[in-house]
């Protein structure tokens, strides 16, 4: 689960030691290189969101991220440190993980699966626990799928697809959602609901010709039905699976359609704010 450090409570910490000197290891700063390096280390990827006006973000780096406290529990992760608005790998992580409010720390795979994930300031000797307890909780989860995946409850089976689904953990939510689709009968506007969210994991777990073939049957059936809102979302969604597969150019007419079509979408502010992001100085397909 997410977690606001400030709200906490103080009791139960894991201690850590505390080495006499902290050896301040340093953070880099390209993405593309330190999903490299924790590919090849089989490491996971602690990653400092920030920005340059955010004072809490300060307070973090000199009062949590010097520590030896830190520095020890560091040292088997990679160190990302991104600026959420710098237009282009930031932005796209910020967004992607709706890190909204900063500072916020991540801990994520080399697959962009979302293993943990902390917002706000505390001092080490809480902000270090803590992390170790939300990528305990992670290892917990897939527990839980292990255990139910298979499931005929359709409640249990929605709750650990949609927490997958929200850590970016699209294989294991796409079983689970295709897993729902044959547990009972379900009522077609319900079924239609299950599926798109299917395309979006597909989506997430790279199978971009599934994800595409499942939207085109739900949008079909979404305009059938007149459900404007859910061919809204699936439309934009069509764009970011363009954007993902590297297709920039079909992603931004994509978008520059939906603002045309639905000027009144509640998603306008999303198909902008994905827009600024493609045509930002510095943006890069993957």
């Amino acid at each position: 689960m997410r977690k606001h450090l400030f709200t906490l409570p103080l009791l139960g910490l894991l201690v850590f030691p505390v080495a006499v000197a902290a050896q301040v290891r340093p953070w880099l700063n390209s993405v593309d290189e330190a999903f490299a390096a924790a590919n090849e280390k089989n490491q996971l990827i602690l990653v400092d969101l920030y920005a340059d006006w955010c004072g809490w973000c300060k307070r973090l780096e000199e009062e949590v991220f010097s520590t030896a406290t830190f520095q020890e529990f560091a040292k088997d992760f990679v160190l990302l440190r991104v600026d959420t608005e710098d237009g282009g790998e930031g932005s796209r992580l910020q967004q992607k993980y709706e890190a909204y409010s900063l500072p916020t720390t991540l801990v994520l795979d080399h697959r962009e699966i979302m293993i943990a994930e902390v917002r706000g300031f505390a001092p080490a000797e809480q902000y270090v626990p803590t992390i170790a307890r939300e990528i305990a909780g992670f290892d917990e989860l897939v527990e839980g799928y292990d255990r139910f995946g298979q499931s005929s409850d359709l409640r249990v089976l929605g709750v650990l697809a949609d927490e997958f689904h929200k850590r970016n953990d699209g294989a294991r939510a796409a079983a689970l959602y295709r897993r729902m689709l044959v547990t009972e009968e379900l009522t077609s506007a319900k079924e239609d609901l299950i599926r798109y969210q299917l395309t979006d994991a597909l989506r997430l777990a790279g199978r971009y010709e599934e994800a595409v073939e499942v939207l085109q049957k739900v949008r079909g059936n979404a305009a059938k039905a007149q459900n404007q809102g859910l061919v809204e979302r699936l439309d934009l969604l069509l764009a970011q699976i363009a954007l993902d597969k590297g297709d920039c150019q079909t992603a931004q007419s994509s978008l520059e359609n939906f603002l045309s079509a639905y000027p009144e979408s509640d998603l306008i502010r999303v198909a902008r704010q994905t827009l600024a992001t493609l045509k930002a100085e510095g943006f890069q397909c993957s």
